[in-house]
């Protein structure tokens, strides 16, 4: 079954797809990138552990750089009072 995403949605999403460059970049780049590599691995089914190898970085090193963007990401929408909605369920 597939759902229609309706034009409010959409803009959610692309808004959620900005928020690294919004919170990360500049300052924070390595976990912008790290974050963005784990993001597009889940998308397209990517395993992980063999893209770090590929880039010769550490898996714990990848980890707490991607913990760190989503950290500092999370505080940003929270700081700026940015509404994040819950999925519906279907």
């Amino acid at each position: 079954m597939r759902v229609q995403a309706t034009a409010a949605l959409v803009s959610l999403y692309e808004a959620a797809l900005e928020w690294p460059a919004d919170y990360l970049c500049p300052e924070h780049i390595g976990s912008a990138r790290m974050l963005g590599l784990f993001t597009v691995c889940k998308a397209i089914g990517l395993p992980v552990a063999r893209e770090l190898k590929a880039r010769g970085v550490a898996r714990h090193h990848a980890y707490r750089l991607r913990d760190r963007g989503l950290s500092l990401t999370a505080q940003g929408l929270e700081r700026d009072g940015v509404p994040v909605p819950q999925p519906e369920r279907l």
